[in-house]
């Protein structure tokens, strides 16, 4: 599947609002960002994020599933996801619901995600300073910018973004106050990784 297969399912929908009356997350909009760079750059999602992230970070665990090779495949995860369904458990690990697009679809392990959020956040070498100011204009009422999230907590401020698919839950979060990284990642969908 390519982004524009998923976004038929859209073209006829009527917005929820007008832009600029309210907020509301949407992975609609990374695809369409998805497409933006597939035709500015004339490659892949998957090549482009290689050439601009993953290899400049030296990202070695980090693949593009369906996209990429990787030791075991797709298939050889040795981690397994888990689903409650009716008072049952399933294994979901074969499931894969993002289809490779960029609204989800990467396998990581912690240590790269927290390498990814230095570069993002601390050490501000990964974007330009234009683009990393864009990311940081929070909507009020959510506390959420360009793939940007900022959460009160007990420890302070923390910026980063969660995530989940079947059988998989991630929060990635940094504390500027104190320069650390939580980095979680679960095989249970269906938990609150704050509580």
């Amino acid at each position: 599947y390519e982004a524009l297969d998923m976004l038929k399912y859209v073209f006829d929908a009527e917005p929820d609002f007008a832009p600029g009356e309210q907020w509301a997350y949407c992975n609609t909009n990374y695809l369409l960002v998805q497409m933006v760079l597939e035709h500015a750059s004339d490659d892949t999602l998957t090549g482009e994020l290689r050439r601009l992230v993953l290899d400049p970070l030296q990202l070695r665990d980090t693949f593009n599933e369906l996209h990429e090779t990787r030791p075991g495949g797709f298939g050889g995860l040795t981690t397994r996801g888990h689903e409650g369904y009716r008072g049952r458990n399933y294994d979901v690990t074969e499931f894969n619901e993002s289809l490779g697009l960029a609204d989800g679809g990467l396998i990581s392990t912690a240590e790269d995600v927290q390498r990814f959020l230095d570069a993002l956040l601390h050490e501000r070498t990964l974007l330009r300073p234009d683009s990393l100011k864009l990311m940081y204009q929070f909507d009020r009422r959510q506390d959420y910018g360009l793939g940007l999230d900022r959460t009160r907590t007990a420890f302070g401020p923390s910026l980063g973004h969660s995530g989940d698919g079947a059988g998989f839950r991630s929060e990635a979060r940094y504390f500027p106050e104190h320069n650390a990284y939580l980095v979680l990642l679960t095989t249970q969908t269906g938990n609150d990784l704050y509580e």
